[in-house]
């Protein structure tokens, strides 16, 4: 949430207002609240090889699932209130690859990463609507449901790992890294054209760049292998 106060004699251009439906083109006063949500799921199998003695390769293939979704609302005093918002769903196939290197003399420590590639099909639902505050009236109310897409996204990651025996048939790993995430097209906003014909709309595509610093740990306890082996 952030607001925003004009200035002794100065206004706030309410650039998100509908220029043709209503009068209210500033306000005083601006508060604006974002509310993004995230969410992904990867299926995957993978291929181990071996590149050397301290190189390690595994080919993966599966399928992503992503739910994204973000909403702004922005309340103009004196005005209106602005609520825009994107929802996209899709699930498709991915590929990728992992790189361990495991640092020679290095007690353990290893340098790690990791690519992948996915295609996802899915639909997207965008609205916009303005509402007067004072007198609850609807003056602007645009929908696009059920819009099928195809949206391209691409990650990966670079991370310094540490892997040792903590028990009897058990391994603690642990990564420290940077990763990032990308959706081609991965949210869209229905926006003003102009404010001659109607205040005409159309629908941008915007791409989404996520990326950051991650932890990562595994406690590993048996292989199947070796759990075949104890039964």
């Amino acid at each position: 949430s952030r607001t925003l106060t004009a200035p002794t004699g100065g206004s706030i251009l309410a650039v998100l207002s509908d220029p043709a439906a209503t009068g209210a083109d500033d306000a005083n006063v601006a508060i604006a609240n974002y509310r993004f949500r995230y969410y992904v799921a990867d299926a995957e199998i993978g291929q181990k090889l071996r590149l050397g003695a301290a190189t390690k390769v595994r080919l993966l293939f599966g399928l992503r699932f992503a739910h994204i979704s973000e909403e702004l609302q922005v309340d103009y005093i004196v005005g209106d209130r602005v609520t825009t918002s994107s929802r996209f769903w899709g699930i498709g196939p991915r590929i990728g690859a992992d790189l361990k290197w495991r640092l020679p003399s290095m007690g353990g420590l290893f340098l790690a990463g990791n690519m992948d590639a996915a295609l996802l099909l899915g639909q997207f639902d965008t609205a916009r609507s303005q509402v007067i505050r004072d007198t609850g009236v609807t003056i602007v109310s645009v929908a696009q449901r059920n819009q099928a897409s195809l949206v391209p996204a691409f990650g990966g990651r670079l991370a310094l790992g540490w892997r040792g025996r903590v028990g009897n048939g058990a391994w603690l790993s642990a990564e420290l890294g940077y990763q990032f995430q990308s959706f081609i097209g991965g949210t869209r906003r229905i926006g003003f054209v102009d404010d001659i014909n109607g205040a005409a709309t159309n629908t941008e595509r915007d791409d989404l760049f996520l990326h950051g610093p991650y932890l990562q740990m595994k406690l590993r306890f048996y292989s199947f292998g070796q759990l075949f082996n104890l039964i």
